[in-house]
């Protein structure tokens, strides 16, 4: 197997300064008033060059030097999930940009249908892909399944086993070493290393369903599996034999487990013929169907929740909680029976006309 990233050079000056730029970027206009990049800046007396100079030397010299890392324990409102996160300082937050982007050659193993770890690849990108396939009137049954506990089951020694199978770069597995050996287990969930890393793990995963399990009739092989897609530890899988997905997912069981990995037992097989009218599957915080895509039922609740508070009191706070909304009810889901129902419509342009009046005067008081 011939390994890759050899020629990318994470010490190279503009290298490391595309990724503090990157790094800063993502972390809006307020960076500079959080109390750990006042560090950074009085460790390099505020200078760009500095900061490069400090990085690179440390990665040349194998000196690697982090501050340690918080956690704290989050709940996530989404899925009512309580999450262990992994607080970074910014120093260590940049060395995620530059081992990442040094990772870059070696990215085209992620699988295409691997979402959530792709520019312009996320949830709304994933459901209308769905339900594309879903158009195919062959397709009769689908898969859904889930990675338990996905990061933490990465240890980090599997993770560096694979990486240096693949990647020929020794300042980049150093660096990614490094980086790893700050987490109390597994991929550090909060990192952007790690949604990088995730996915290049589980491209193996990807490539196992999409090319492994196959049927001969007449003479002919076919693919048990029509369409695959993982949302980083979300599994979908689409066929047209309920007995071939089962036997597909039998053999994916044993071989997610030698990678770590643990599905959960509770996957589940949907029935997604034509004349069932209602088949769907509910995945990417959407509701899928052929002809059409809606919300989820929690989604209306909060969607209704959010109206309520907006038109019990038109402040800022409730304005732009209820415009977070529209693209879901509105712009990108078939919601017109709940938009006429409610009057969500009206009641997002009296928010967003809220919202253009505030931000309006904002910038007068900071211009006059």
């Amino acid at each position: 197997m011939k390994r890759k990233c050899n020629h990318t050079d994470i010490t190279d000056r503009e290298f490391i300064r595309k990724a503090i730029h990157e790094c800063f970027t993502q972390k809006g206009s307020k960076a500079f008033e959080r109390s750990d990049v006042k560090e950074l800046l009085e460790w390099c007396d505020h200078s760009e060059e500095k900061l490069i100079d400090m990085l690179r030397a440390e990665i040349v010299e194998r000196r690697v030097s982090l501050p340690p890392v918080r956690y704290a324990d989050r709940y996530d409102h989404s899925n009512g999930k309580l999450r262990h996160i992994t607080i970074e300082h910014t120093k260590e937050q940049i060395y995620d940009y530059i081992a990442s982007d040094g990772l870059d050659e070696i990215a085209g193993r992620i699988g295409h249908y691997q979402i959530a770890c792709k520019k312009g690849q996320g949830p709304l990108y994933g459901a209308k892909v769905i339900q594309g396939w879903l158009q195919d009137e062959s397709i009769r049954y689908g898969v859904k399944a889930d990675a338990q506990k996905c990061y933490p089951s990465i240890s980090k020694r599997n993770i560096m086993r694979w990486l240096r199978r693949h990647v020929k770069n020794d300042d980049l597995l150093y660096l990614i070493y490094c980086l790893l050996c700050t987490s109390d287990q597994g991929l550090p969930i909060g990192s952007y290393l790690s949604i990088r890393l995730c996915a290049l793990y589980l491209s193996d995963l990807y490539h196992h369903i999409e090319g492994t399990y196959f049927v001969e009739r007449r003479g002919k092989k076919r693919n048990c599996v029509k369409h695959v897609m993982i949302n980083l530890d979300d599994i979908y899988i689409f066929g047209t034999s309920a007995k071939e997905l089962h036997r597909v997912m039998n053999g994916l069981l044993p071989f997610a487990k030698a990678m770590g990995l643990t599905i959960k037992p509770d996957w589940r097989l949907l029935d997604l013929g034509p004349k069932n009218p209602d088949a769907h599957i509910d995945a990417l915080g959407y509701r899928i169907y052929r002809g059409r895509i809606t919300m989820r039922r929690r989604n209306y609740v909060k969607t209704k929740r959010a109206q309520r508070m907006f038109e019990k009191s038109p402040n800022i706070v409730n304005a732009r909680a209820l415009v977070s909304y529209y693209g879901m009810f509105v712009k990108h889901t078939n919601s017109n029976r709940f938009n006429h129902k409610y009057q969500a419509s009206r009641a997002v342009r009296s928010a967003r006309k809220v919202v253009s009046q505030y931000d309006k005067s904002k910038i007068r008081r900071e211009t006059a």
